[in-house]
């Protein structure tokens, strides 16, 4: 009876034993299954983390992109078709971007310029180009630089992107904003894909100003157009692929509603993750979920735990002194699955080691948990060093109170202030260098708590070079390396803010070189290069230190007085500058000497922003220019009215020639020995409708300057010769007639054509066509100057140097050119009775002539006084007031009052034998 009581007790304790053993085998496989479940889960988060990061990347990489491009534009101001596939071209995007579809520029073109930008494309070659789609905007943004320019491409040559709600939405946000910002999701047909896929655009401003306005109106008003970057979605994600981990998938929706990346998370995912992101103005929604790729095996350890220790509880109901066997068994599972997990972080360490950027994990208290070899580097600290310590030991001392309050707020659950977000800090290194770094932070999620922040840091300093030097090349002279005209705009707009605030003056000088073209023209352009490098170096030496010298371009250039205490320091400054250019310098084995014409304007006197003081010390500069060269100039309100005149002269003058508003008077020229009416000069008149008669000593400098004259002078010489050719007729006489020719037309190539066609339409003899020419014209190129004389000559056409005696009087051009006639300016025949010193020169001037067999025709007679004395030194002709004054060519008659003859020419003759028997006309 005991015996079975003890057989059933033990049993029984058998059987517990049994089902204890049970009961632990299936909690430890809990426990096992359990572990292995929040290590994938750990995996899966960093895997995500990792992928989000490098999306966020790849759309930084396409805003540098377009920060570059927009820097092309600040460097060249218009880029054109050849400059824009050039720098695309040297980026070799196909290769570092492939999900690129094309970077473009959309120029902004309002409504009202929009048919002359048409016309300026079809001008630069574009035949076909029209701006689409048609209808009526306030403005537009249209595509005019696109590359690749394939044929896909193409298509969008010329595209109203502002027509495009969407795209208007995005480039009205990027303008006021000035970043970039992209579109909502939209589907675009490319040269990679044979249907519409998704795809988003990346639109950035670009500001005719350097650097975008601080206001929204200021933006709008100084936007210039749009650098934008087309991105297929499918294939940005794609090019992730060699750096994913197998087993993660994604999934990647605008807010708004549309999908632009994969589709739902499947029910069976194990692992999934969601985070709502903003992305260059745009509020997208990343999910990731886990496949079965995820851990590479099947779990195993969880199966295997709860089999053996079934099979434990069986053999210990079977045989009870097999339990120290299954804890022996049960003991080397256990260091079985301590192995297994030890590898498999061990293999998460070594991918975070490998990573190129710098990745520390931090808890919530900012002590640094683990640092990576790419930190180390980047750092300079051993990875010891720095894990248990505070992470703000790897920033300057300035950042760290900052830091602190940013660790505080993280504690009270403000993680949304600084994770998601990539952001520009600076670093230290151990050897105190300070560096720029690109931080993005992530959390770890820890079963609710506050979790630890994984941070993934990047060494920006060569991107910070680059963007350096492209600013560089943007605000400087390429030859001299002095500021150019955008860095001059903004430190003269800094200086007179400054200058506002202390009560001081700025003076603006304009310094150009005179006659500088000569020293291109006659020694080459390499030899000018070294002369302005000379001259950018003693003008530095005029200045302070607080003061700028920048080049405009060309021979010009501008020296900003900072913060003068008043005018006589700036025109001090002036007075050196002239004396300094001035001073002989050797370039090339060449002893030069140079002038500089110097124009000075000052804050507040002269104007209270950039644009007036240096408007206003260029006014000054060309006065200085026509009043001899060679000295500085203050700017008065007087040269400002001036200068408004002659823009109102140069205006109405273009409208004067179309409109009928110039006449031609002619003036007798009379011949001293007969009495007879030789010729006519042919004198221009300006009959201004509300002005009156201009003298053409007011309007022919203006003209001669902006280059109307080619056009008044063609007019001139066709209305003369079809005039003259009717006072021929009217008179019964063969009248010749002189006409003035300016320098700028005596330089045509075409001027033997120009000359025998209008003699041809206007039915003139070309032997009665007297062209007069300055004494400066036939001193500049005289291989040219001797070629179109001679071609003259063979016309028929006879020549005249005016004005002989004012300029470079030489017997030099005048025996080696063609020459007829020389005509003593009025200005010595005025004084000739009263001046002894006139009276030789005009006696000189008649003798040498004669010498050479050159008649000579005297200017500005007026009295019968000056009349007698040019008649008694052998002067030919003559010509002015007191023979008449000039009238037009209805009323032109034969002279008034006839001289006595002393020779058998009956007057009416328009033969005369003034010297050796040759023609005076």
């Amino acid at each position: 009876m005991l015996s079975s009581r003890a057989a059933r007790t033990r049993a029984l304790w058998h059987l517990a034993a049994g089902l204890l053993c049970a009961t632990l085998s299936v909690a430890a496989a809990v426990c096992v299954d359990r572990s292995e479940h929040l290590h994938d889960r750990q995996h899966f988060l960093d895997e995500s983390a990792r992928l989000q990061q490098q999306i966020l990347r790849r759309f930084e990489v396409h805003e540098e992109l377009l920060q570059g491009a927009a820097g092309l534009f600040a460097v060249s101001g218009d880029v054109d078709e050849a400059q824009w596939r050039t720098y695309m071209g040297g980026l070799d995007l196909s290769r570092h971007l492939p999900g690129l579809d094309a970077v473009a520029y959309g120029l902004q073109v309002g409504a009202a310029d929009l048919d002359a930008h048409v016309s300026e494309m079809r001008e630069r070659g574009f035949e076909d180009y029209r701006v689409f789609p048609p209808g009526e905007r306030a403005s537009h943004v249209v595509a005019t630089l696109i590359e690749p320019f394939n044929a896909i491409n193409a298509r969008a040559f010329g595209y109203d992107m502002y027509s495009h709600p969407e795209r208007r939405a995005a480039m009205d946000r990027a303008r006021d904003e000035a970043r970039a910002i992209l579109t909502a999701p939209i589907t675009l047909v490319s040269a990679h894909a044979d249907q519409a896929v998704p795809a988003t655009l990346m639109f950035l401003p670009v500001y005719r100003t350097r650097i975008a306005p601080m206001s929204v109106d200021a933006r709008r008003a100084a936007l210039s157009g749009y650098v934008l970057v087309a991105i297929r979605i499918h294939a940005l994600i794609e090019t992730l692929m060699p750096v994913r981990a197998p087993g993660v998938e994604m999934a990647i929706e605008d807010l708004a509603g549309a999908s632009l990346y994969g589709g739902e998370t499947p029910e069976s995912a194990e692992f999934s993750v969601e985070h709502v992101v903003e992305v260059y103005g745009r509020r997208w929604r990343l999910r990731m979920w886990s496949t079965d790729l995820l851990a590479g095996q099947p779990r195993s350890l969880a199966p295997l735990t709860l089999g053996s220790g079934l099979l434990l509880s069986l053999m210990l109901w079977a045989l009870l002194h097999a339990a120290h066997r299954a804890e022996v068994r049960a003991a080397a599972m256990a260091r079985e699955m301590t192995a297994a997990l030890r590898t498999s972080e061990a293999s998460h360490r070594a991918v975070v080691q490998s990573s190129a950027e710098g990745i520390l994990t931090i808890d919530p208290h900012g002590i640094v948990l683990s640092f990576n070899r790419a930190a180390e580097r980047m750092f300079g600290f051993c990875a010891s060093e720095v894990i248990g310590r505070n992470v703000s030991m790897l920033m300057p001392e300035r950042y760290r109170a900052r830091h602190d309050g940013l660790v505080a707020n993280f504690q009270r659950g403000g993680s949304r202030n600084i994770v998601d977000l990539r952001r520009e800090v600076t670093g230290l290194r151990r050897d105190g260098e300070e560096f720029p770094m690109s931080l993005a932070i992530g959390i770890v999620d820890d079963g609710g708590a506050v979790g630890r922040l994984v941070g993934v840091i990047r060494d920006i300093t060569e991107s910070k070079q680059q963007q350096q030097f492209i600013r560089h090349l943007a605000e400087h002279d390429a030859l001299t390396e002095l500021p150019n005209r955008t860095l001059l705009q903004h430190r003269l707009e800094v200086a007179i803010a400054k200058a506002r605030r202390e009560s001081t003056t700025v003076g603006v000088l304009m310094v150009d070189l005179d006659h500088f073209k000569r020293i291109n023209d006659s020694l080459g352009h390499q030899v000018g290069d070294q002369v302005l490098l000379q001259i950018a170096t003693r003008l530095k030496t005029c200045v302070r230190e607080c003061d700028s010298v920048a080049r405009m371009g060309g021979d010009e250039f501008v020296v900003l007085v900072d913060g003068a205490r008043d005018g006589d320091a700036i025109t001090r400054i002036a007075g050196d500058i002239v004396v300094a250019v001035s001073t002989p310098m050797l370039v090339g084995g060449h002893e030069l000497h140079l002038s500089t014409s110097v124009g000075v304007s000052c804050f507040p006197a002269d104007g209270d922003d950039a644009a007036t003081l240096l408007k206003n010390a260029d006014t000054a500069m060309y006065h200085a220019k026509s009043s001899g060269r060679g000295h500085y100039q203050m700017f008065s309100a007087e040269m400002m009215r001036r200068a408004n005149r002659k823009l109102e002269l140069e205006s109405a003058m273009r409208k004067a020639l179309s409109s009928g508003q110039f006449l031609m008077h002619y003036e007798p020229q009379v011949c001293l020995r007969t009495g007879a009416l030789l010729g006519a000069e042919a004198l221009i008149r300006w009959q201004h409708p509300e002005r009156g008669m201009i003298p053409p000593i007011e309007f022919i400098p203006v003209a001669e300057d902006t280059g109307q004259i080619i056009a008044i002078g063609d007019w001139v010489l066709r209305t003369v010769c079809a005039e003259a050719r009717r006072m021929q007729q009217r008179l019964g006489q063969t009248l010749a007639v002189s006409v003035n020719l300016s320098p700028r037309q005596f330089a045509q190539p075409n001027l033997g054509e120009l000359i025998e066609s209008a003699c041809r339409e206007g039915g003139l003899d070309p032997q009665f066509l007297v062209l007069e020419i300055t004494e400066g014209t036939l001193l500049k190129r005289s291989e040219q100057i001797l070629a179109t004389l001679d071609r003259l000559r063979y016309l028929g056409v006879r020549i005249a140097v005016d004005d002989f005696g004012t300029g470079y009087s030489s017997l030099a051009y005048i025996t080696r050119f063609p020459v007829d006639l020389l005509k003593i300016d009025r200005s010595f025949v005025r004084d000739i009775i009263d001046d002894p010193a006139d009276a030789a020169i005009a006696n000189a001037i008649i003798a040498m002539a004669h010498s050479l067999g050159i008649a000579v025709v005297a200017e500005g007679v007026e009295t019968a006084q000056q009349l007698a004395f040019l008649r008694e030194r052998g002067c030919d002709a003559a010509q002015g007031y007191f023979f008449g004054r000039g009238t037009p060519a209805a009323d032109f008659r034969l002279p008034s009052r006839y001289l006595p003859s002393v020779a058998s020419d009956a007057p009416g003759s328009r033969r005369f034998a003034a010297v050796d028997g040759g023609d005076l006309f």
